[in-house]
Formats: C-alpha cells, structure tokens, sequence
C-alpha cells in the first residue's frame, strides 16, 4: 500500500523534461525526512489515503491524462511501491512521469525515456544530500537549487567549483522569495552559469491561495 496525501490534476509548475505549465495528474506521497522551513507542502505528513500502486493506475487512466507528477512529502521513502507505481504507470499506460524528490536518496536509472527526476539540493542539509546525484541530472533529469536567502548563492558557486559536472548537468535555480529572481538572473549572468534556468513557480501566480488545479482525492 501506498501512502497518499492527496490527488489532483493542475499544471507543472516547476520545470520538468515534460515542460513547464503542461497539464499533469499529481501523485502526493505522504510523509518526509526533512523538516525545511521553506516548505509549502507541509500538510503532506498527514495520510489521507492508503492504495494499492494498481488503484493508482486505474484514477490515472479515468483521468486520461498521460502525464504524472509524483511528489510529496519524499516519494523515495515508500521506494518499493513507488518503482511498481512507476512500471505500472508506464506499462499500462505508456505515461510520461515527473518524480519531484529532496535529493536524500540515490535516483535510480530506470525507464530513462519515460521518466524525468527533478532533485532537490538543500543547503540546509548538506550532509544529507546524494552527490552522486549530480552524475544522473543530464537527459531528462533536473537538479534543482532552491535559494533561501543570499548566503546560498556563493556557496551555490562554491558546489559548481568542486563538482565540474555541475557546467554539464540541467541545473534550476529557484528562490523562497527572500532573494528576488532578478538578483539570481543577475548572479547566473555575472557567474557565467549559462546552463542554468531559472525555476519560476508560476502555479503561485495562477492560485496565490489554493495553488492547485481540481481535487480527485
């Protein structure tokens, strides 16, 4: 059984490999291993639903939507049934499948074409973060930086200097809100980071209260 916060259809709001504001499905897994103050998910501890990965299948295919968007809380700490949601998802019904994720766990490299893993680094947690992480964030994976306040950006610079393969990887760079977009476009340009995107979560423009689509469960 998997533990479920909620399910709903809206937009991905972040990037992904599927794009930015294409409909998808959304998966809540409920529970995390982190605690960040920045949050905006911090109901996802409560589990409002246990299901089978099939169950899950079934209300996505009534949806006939074949985008997913799996997040929560953490999705990796329920792994086992999360890899037979994902082969499930992807066998049945051919989905294409974002996998939001805080960066604690190794990514695995499975249904590559079919999959695109956005990975959270957290500078709050530093001893907690895969690094070899980094390696998988090419293709259709993302690494993304969430800048808190503006002690993150030089030591965002400092990780680029000792990990080379960060000039190579699909990095998004992204704000609580404390650090004005203008100032991390300003500081990608002056930095020469010019692999870097800027991550705009523009469901909070769309919903500034509910910051969601339509509710399944």
């Amino acid at each position: 059984m998997i533990n479920i916060n909620e399910i709903f259809q809206s937009i991905n709001g972040e990037i992904t490999a599927w794009h930015q504001g294409s409909l998808t499905t959304f998966i809540r897994f409920a529970g995390c291993n982190l605690s960040c103050t920045y949050c905006d998910a911090a109901s996802a501890s409560e589990i409002n639903s246990k299901l089978l990965p099939y169950q899950i299948v079934d209300i996505v295919e009534k949806t006939g939507c074949k985008q997913v968007t799996i997040t929560g809380g953490e999705p990796t700490l329920q792994y086992d049934e999360l890899q037979e949601l994902l082969y499930g998802l992807v066998l049945a019904l051919q989905c294409k499948i974002t996998v939001e994720t805080n960066g604690t766990q190794p990514i695995p490299d499975i249904l590559k074409n079919h999959i695109s893993w956005v990975v959270d680094y957290k500078f709050n947690y530093p001893h907690k973060m895969i690094y070899d992480n980094f390696e998988r964030c090419i293709d259709n994976n993302w690494l993304k930086f969430v800048i808190e306040n503006r002690q993150d950006l030089p030591a965002l610079e400092n990780l680029f200097s000792i990990y080379p393969i960060l000039h190579k990887a699909n990095v998004a760079i992204g704000t609580t809100g404390n650090v004005p977009h203008a100032q991390i476009v300003d500081f990608l340009i002056d930095r020469k980071l010019f692999n870097c995107v800027l991550n705009y979560q523009i469901h909070k423009k769309i919903w500034p209260i509910r910051k969601e689509g339509k509710k399944i469960l």
